[in-house]
């Protein structure tokens, strides 16, 4: 009994699968990030508690502001985008940036305090962003090794690292882009669409060929 060998697409040798995401592979490139994060901001991270992230005479302060205001927030009548403590007692309806980072970092400020949740928060969403950078780089190329040496590029990035001495963390807070296009990525993979050109092309022009050849008699 012969066995049918896997059809090729215009004569090219079939494409392998991508290798499925190892955790042991995705754990290590998540650590030396984090290594790399922590030593980018080490001067701040050794005394958090009485050292503010930023440069004199920026939006650090205010920058901290706004991760303690959307904690408080999160407390009834409160919400993380109408809030009484600003332009009290009428209150106020507002949307401090970032605003989807500053909720899921919310626990930060409740267990340490502004100062220190400001602290680890920034250093949060600096580590997001380069690993979502390489997990998106290892959905594109399916390499981990070049995933790291991007995310590493993006912690080291100067308009980034401007931003944190600025105090905008909502100039920082970029994970959600490659996290969004990776995830894409990968589920429009997992589906298996087929995005060949020479295929749409002879398909097209087959159809071009029954429309025009006129039909012969039997």
């Amino acid at each position: 009994m012969s066995s049918t060998p896997a059809p090729t697409q215009a004569g090219r040798p079939a494409v392998p699968p991508p290798r499925p995401v190892r955790s042991a592979e995705a754990g290590l490139v998540a650590v030396l990030l984090a290594v790399l994060v922590a030593w980018t901001l080490h001067p701040v991270l050794a005394d958090p508690a009485h050292t503010l992230l930023g440069d004199p005479d920026t939006d650090a302060i205010r920058g901290m502001w706004g991760f303690d205001h959307i904690r408080r927030s999160l407390l009834p009548p409160d919400t993380p985008i109408w809030s009484k403590e600003v332009n009290f007692p009428h209150g106020i309806l507002a949307l401090v940036l970032p605003w989807t980072s500053s909720v899921l970092l919310a626990p930060l400020g409740l267990l340490f305090g502004p100062v220190v949740g400001y602290n680890l928060g920034m250093a949060v969403i600096l580590w997001a962003g380069a690993m979502a950078t390489a997990w998106l780089v290892r959905t594109t190329s399916g390499s981990w090794a070049a995933g790291a040496a991007l995310g590493a590029g993006m912690i080291s990035q100067p308009m980034l690292l401007h931003a944190v001495a600025d105090g905008t963390p909502e100039h920082v807070a970029l994970w959600g882009i490659p996290a969004f296009l990776a995830a894409t990525h990968e589920a429009l993979r997992r589906k298996n669409p087929t995005w060949d050109s020479s295929r749409v092309r002879s398909r097209s022009r087959s159809r071009w060929t029954r429309r025009t050849t006129p039909s012969t008699p039997r």
